[in-house]
This record gives structure tokens, C-alpha cells and sequence, in this order.
């Protein structure tokens, strides 16, 4: 971690919403095998994003996260008013 720098971090386990496309829900399947059935975000693992063991910067504190009944992916946290809230404050603070 750099001196005096402040990290943040925004992550979520992203499982699919009631009514989503059959698609998405197979893409979600394959993934959580893939990640060994952690929670990830269908890109990173959810816990990787803001807790890290062993690493300068971490653990992140106050990450933002997401639940997975939130429904949202790696993609998709840039119109979600908590995320947007939090990228306002950290550059704005």
C-alpha cells in the first residue's frame, strides 16, 4: 500500500434474477464451477476484490458490496445508486 493512499473497492455475488434469460443462468452455473462455487461477480471472485491475505492494501475497508440478490454482475454496478453514491463520495472526499 502506498503511503497515505486510500483503496476502495465496490464487489458483488451476482446470481441471476427471477425471469432472467436461460443464458445468463448457464453462464452463471459454469462460472460458479469455475470459481469452485465462491462467490464472484461472473469476472472476479466477490472476497478477492476488498480481502486479500498477505497483501499491502488489504483488507479493503468499507468495500461496497452487492448481495447476490441484488443480481449484479461485473458489468453492471455503474447505474446502481449505491455504487454511484460511493464513486461520488471517494471523488469528490
Amino acid at each position: 500500500a502506498a503511503a497515505g493512499a486510500a483503496y476502495r473497492a465496490i464487489a458483488s455475488d451476482y446470481e441471476p434474477a427471477p425471469g432472467t434469460a436461460l443464458g445468463r443462468f448457464a453462464r452463471d452455473r459454469l462460472t460458479d464451477s469455475v470459481f469452485q462455487r465462491a462467490g464472484n461477480d461472473l469476472v472476479v471472485p466477490t472476497d478477492g476484490v476488498h480481502t486479500v491475505g498477505g497483501a499491502g492494501a488489504f483488507p479493503i475497508a468499507q468495500p461496497v458490496l452487492f448481495a447476490a440478490a441484488d443480481a449484479v454482475d461485473h458489468s453492471s454496478f455503474w447505474d446502481r445508486p449505491p455504487a454511484v453514491a460511493a464513486f461520488e463520495r471517494w471523488l469528490t472526499g
